[in-house]
């Protein structure tokens, strides 16, 4: 009976050794695999914290054509009609009617002075005063003797400027100066008139546009 406790003891002691070997190795699988989920987790949780970005939004300049009406200045060369006048000497004709040197009579009997006529007529349309410088060059010197004469002439008229001297004489002369008159006549001219126009045009313009960004 001894022996059959002995047994029993025994089987019961080694049952006790087996169970507590066992328990021993599953707390150390316990201990060994939660250690391995806390260095994976910390893993993780670096991992996330690493790779997290920073992002913002940031207003992004670019640029478009905008349409716009442009007014342009200019000039235009305009005709117009323009009335030019200007002197005009009046048509005429001159003549030397008479150029006379003295004569002498006999004591004095039949003496006649030095004589010269001058005639102009007026072949305008219009009437004016003619100025006339009538004279002589004397014999012996470079002596004038002369008068100045003013005539109204009408038109397709004649006057006749007489002048005489008691002088012996080498020539007659006759100098004239004949009336104005305005003539005008319409001329085209061009001026300079300032003008616009408007068309469509385009120019640049910045605009911004919303862009997220991350670092």
């Amino acid at each position: 009976m001894n022996k059959a406790y002995q047994g029993l003891f025994k089987g019961y002691q080694l049952m006790k050794r087996l169970l507590i070997i066992s328990l021993f190795l599953i707390s150390l699988l316990i201990l060994s695999g939660c250690g391995n989920n806390q260095a994976t987790g910390q893993t993780i949780k670096d991992t996330a914290t690493s790779t997290q970005q920073k992002c913002k939004n940031i207003e992004v300049p670019y640029e478009e054509q905008e349409e716009y009406l442009k007014t342009e200045y200019y000039t235009e060369s305009v005709p117009y009609t323009d009335r030019e006048c200007e002197a005009k000497p009046l048509v005429y004709k001159k003549e030397m009617e008479l150029c006379q040197n003295r004569i002498s009579g006999i004591f004095g009997v039949g003496d006649q002075k030095a004589k010269t006529s001058c005639k102009i007529t007026n072949l305008d349309i219009e009437s004016g005063i003619f100025s006339v410088r009538i004279g002589f060059n004397v014999v012996g010197g470079n002596q004038t003797l002369e008068t100045t004469q003013n005539r109204f002439i009408y038109p397709q008229s004649s006057e006749i400027f007489n002048y005489e001297v008691d002088a012996k004489i080498n020539s007659c002369y006759c100098f004239e100066q004949a009336p104005t008159k305005q003539v005008c006549r319409d001329v085209t001219k061009y001026k300079e008139v300032p003008r616009e126009r408007q068309f469509t045009a385009y120019r640049p313009i910045t605009k911004y546009k919303v862009e997220r960004q991350c670092e």
